[in-house]
């Protein structure tokens, strides 16, 4: 009897280290891989939202309230058309982009968990603008509120998805993605109603977000055929992948241009922005 609560025993002790290994090998790849390439997008897109942050104070300082209202919609444009592409990029492009970066480490898991993940990409960017923007207004207490507030969804999101397995892609591993999508998204909202009740903002939609957005989904879309018809004719995934990557970037580009997402107002708020509209003038590839 001794031996058989023995054998028990270990048994029991083998299948608590399987879930534990098992859970620290999916915590690795969420951490490690997904977490470090969500947040590369955050660098390109913090000088903007820096740069809000005196931009807007000193015109409110002035009295002009004008500009102030101008250069936040033209930061959220911009965070837009910065995060929207990186976002749907790495959605669709997922498997090959972790094979490319990660071809000694590659698990099923990761692909699905930087999908899910991307999403976050967005709301990330926007939070950083939109902070920036209430800062210079002086709601300097906000964005840490509605991060605080985020984080009790995350937290309770966690706590219900991620011990349940028995809802396929919205438990385990996969909650914890979903819960980081719902509490940005949660701080984006609570940002973004406190910044348009202090300055009102009449951003123009069809400018703003329905054109990015298609520009987007049509560079989704050329990433993703591309790759797989590159990859048909080389079988080589990783220079596919860079060449579709490659392909995507140009003709995302072009599609800022054949939309008229930015205007000349725009291209003088840029770095180097002014030089960047004589050359296209230039070119004949935006009006004068």
């Amino acid at each position: 009897m001794l031996i058989g609560l023995k054998k028990a025993l270990v048994i029991t002790n083998m299948g608590i280290q399987a879930i534990t290994d098992e859970a620290t090998r999916l915590y690795g790849i969420l951490s490690g891989k997904i977490d470090m390439l969500i947040g590369l997008p955050a660098a390109l897109n913090i000088a903007f939202a820096t740069a809000l942050v005196p931009a807007v104070s000193g015109a409110l300082a002035k009295g002009d309230k004008k500009t102030a209202k101008r250069r936040i919609s033209f930061s959220i444009r911009t965070t837009l058309l910065i995060a929207l592409p990186c976002a749907v990029g790495m959605c669709v492009l997922a498997e090959p982009i972790l094979n490319l970066l990660f071809p000694n480490a590659y698990a099923p898991e990761a692909a699905l968990l930087l999908q899910i993940s991307s999403f976050t990409i967005i709301f990330t960017l926007m939070n950083q603008t939109l902070g920036g923007a209430l800062q210079g207004l002086g709601k300097v207490a906000i964005p840490a509120i509605s991060l605080a507030i985020g984080a009790c969804v995350k937290l309770i999101l966690n706590l219900t998805l991620i011990p349940d397995t028995t809802i396929g892609y919205f438990g385990g591993i996969y909650g914890a993605a979903i819960s980081s999508v719902v509490a940005s998204g949660t701080a984006m909202i609570i940002n973004l109603i406190v910044l348009h009740k202090k300055m009102n903002l009449d951003m123009n939609m069809t400018q703003s977000i329905t054109k990015p957005v298609i520009a987007t989904g049509i560079m989704g879309a050329i990433a993703f055929y591309s790759y797989t018809f590159i990859n048909s004719l080389l079988s080589r995934p990783s220079l596919s992948t860079i060449i579709a990557i490659a392909i995507a970037v140009v003709s995302y580009l072009l599609l800022i241009l054949i939309f008229n997402i930015l205007d000349k107002e725009d291209y003088h708020m840029l770095p180097y922005g002014d030089k960047i509209y004589k050359f296209l003038t230039k070119i004949k590839l935006v009006k004068s």
